[in-house]
Order: structure tokens, then sequence, then C-alpha cells
């Protein structure tokens, strides 16, 4: 019995190392706002995204892959979304403190493609992605990104307005 035992667990942390040869990245999209540019006065969508490693195995994202479309309630379309490279830049906001102090917008930093993109199981990137918009009635988000593995992440998501 005891060597039943000790196939069972051999086959057990074999399988166990296969599943986590590869990285599995998570992407999460738990909030939203909307706005306006001062200068330009188009309309901006700023998303707080979240990709989480749920291995031990390293994983980098590349940002200049980043395919996104918006589902807009009025037409009932999905429509290409243009994101804004913002350098480095902050968000500045009309809201209240209390507001973007919840929203984390002087904290959280805007995801650029010269950012440092590695993922591990203890460290996820997360910060903001700006999009320019048509208009401000979206509610849906699905898209693509591709990881070090050149395997294309899905996005997919309802968009949390705040």
């Amino acid at each position: 019995i005891g060597g039943i035992i000790g196939i069972i667990t051999g086959l057990w942390t074999l399988f166990d190392r296969l599943k986590n040869s590869k990285p599995q990245i998570k992407i999460f999209i738990p909030f939203s706002f909307k706005s306006n540019d001062a200068i330009t006065h188009d309309y901006l969508l700023h998303l707080y995204i979240r990709f989480s490693n749920l291995t031990q195995v390293p994983a980098f994202i590349f940002l200049e892959t980043l395919e996104v479309e918006l589902y807009s309630d009025e037409s009932k379309k999905w429509h290409k979304a243009q994101r804004l490279t913002l350098i480095n830049e902050k968000i500045t906001t009309d809201f209240s403190k209390e507001m973007e102090k919840m929203l984390g917008v002087n904290i959280a930093k805007t995801l650029s493609v010269f950012d440092e993109t590695l993922i591990m199981f203890n460290k996820p990137l997360s910060g903001y992605l700006t999009f320019k918009v048509e208009n401000r009635k979206y509610s849906k988000i699905k898209g693509t990104v591709k990881d070090s593995r050149h395997k294309r992440l899905k996005i997919k998501s309802d968009l949390v307005p705040y």
C-alpha cells in the first residue's frame, strides 16, 4: 500500500509542476470613470486595470499590443478605443479629495508601454489606462493583449462607473 501512495504522490507532484510551468494571467477591471480633457475637450475613459499571475512563473505583458473595443449602449455596437499614451502623467480631476482617494487617482500610476510590466505571483501589475472615446455611454469592454509567450490574453468586463 505504501508503493501505491508513493506513486499517487509522485503523479500528483508531476501534475502540479506541469500545471504551474506556464503563467496564468488574470485581468480584472474593478472600476472606471469618465472625464473631459481640459485642453482638447475630448471625452476620456479611465480604466483601473489589474493583471495578476496565479502561478510562480513570472510573465510580461506587452502593452503596445493592447487592442480594446467598447460597447456603446446608444448604438448597440462595439467601437474600437484609442488608448492615450500619457507617459508618467498623473490624472487630474475636479473630484473631491475623498473621491480621488477612493479611486486612487493620486496614488495609482498611469500604465505606459515603457513601464516594467513584469507580473509575478506576489507582484501584480495595476494602474490606469486612458482611452479617448466618442460618447459617454459605454457599459462593456473587450480586447486582447499579448504576454511574454506571445499568447493573446482576453479582456472582457462590464464597466463599473464611479
